[in-house]
């Protein structure tokens, strides 16, 4: 049972951390040895960032592991990622389903986002979209960014019975008017083809410019292409060039695509999304945001684009 110390130590070290004095880290370790489930949780997540102490996962991976035996639903969705990636156990999606529905019930945003993962692509369940999408909108509704563009990319899903592309092009530009990254490129493509809702190049363009300056390779792509063929701004093919020209070489498929076949411009459809982890994982979600090293022919060019686009 845990101690009356523990919990006074606990609060005291989250003040002094929360206030951003690194001196409530031994309290918080104290806290957490002494067995306090809320303090192992957090001492858990200082020794997987190194944040003044040494990193050490396993150590960490050993304190949510208890906390969440104590229905600790952050914890348990801690223990959830450490099977689904196999970072310090052994890869187990069974185990990893376990604990992503505990943290699920719990009440867990990213527990529930990843539990409805599970259901959209079937792993170790039956692929449900009802309840993909159930589980979804839960997250969704707790403010869990991501959760929302996994709820509008299932909407969006040809194989979902229950499709609704309208939903998901206002599930999208929703997520890109609160400043979410990952929507301006989606919420670009629903102006542009106009399908689920009236087609307007100017409100395209300017998600894509937002996009663009964030660093998404793929908005860079589409505000050469629309620059090429003169589509809600002056056609100028010199830009054009040079800004499909980086997006290839920064790492844009459509881009390359369209460099090598001149392919019509089509929407993507990007799978369900693998977040990078608290447990010290590679960013699997695209390492390359259309990063110029300064060391291409277009590192130049590419700074009065900028200026032009803004």
């Amino acid at each position: 049972m845990m101690s009356l110390v523990a919990s006074d130590t606990y609060v005291k070290a989250k003040s002094l951390l929360d206030a951003g004095d690194y001196s409530g880290v031994d309290l918080m370790k104290e806290a957490a040895l002494a067995g306090n489930p809320y303090a192992q949780t957090c001492y858990g997540k200082i020794l997987v960032e190194g944040d003044h102490v040494n990193k050490d996962n396993k150590k960490a991976a050993e304190l949510f592991r208890k906390a969440a035996e104590h229905g600790i639903d952050e914890a348990q969705y801690y223990v959830g990622m450490d099977y689904y990636l196999g970072l310090t156990s052994k890869k187990s999606y069974k185990d990893a389903l376990k604990w992503f529905r505990l943290s699920a019930e719990n009440g867990f945003p990213k527990g529930q986002y990843y539990l409805g993962i599970f259901y959209y692509n079937g792993y170790c369940v039956y692929k449900d979209y009802g309840f993909a999408i159930r589980w979804f909108t839960m997250a969704a509704n707790q403010g869990y960014s991501k959760a929302r563009i996994a709820l509008a990319d299932a909407y969006m899903d040809l194989h979902n019975p229950n499709r609704d592309i309208k939903k998901a092009a206002s599930l999208y530009i929703s997520a890109a008017e609160s400043g979410d990254v990952s929507a301006y490129y989606k919420a670009g493509m629903c102006y542009y083809r106009g399908k689920a809702i009236k087609l307007n190049y100017h409100q395209a363009i300017e998600y894509f410019r937002l996009g663009y300056k964030e660093g998404d390779v793929d908005c860079e792509f589409m505000l050469g292409y629309m620059y090429e063929h003169g589509q809600g701004v002056t056609q100028d093919t010199n830009i054009a060039s040079m800004m499909i020209s980086h997006a290839a070489i920064a790492g844009s498929d459509d881009a390359r695509a369209y460099l090598d076949d001149k392919v019509p411009v089509k929407v993507k459809h990007t799978p369900m999304p693998v977040e990078e982890t608290v447990l010290n994982t590679p960013d699997v979600v695209g390492k390359i945001r259309g990063a110029d090293d300064g060391k291409t022919i277009f590192s130049q060019l590419l700074k009065s684009i900028k200026t032009k686009v803004n």
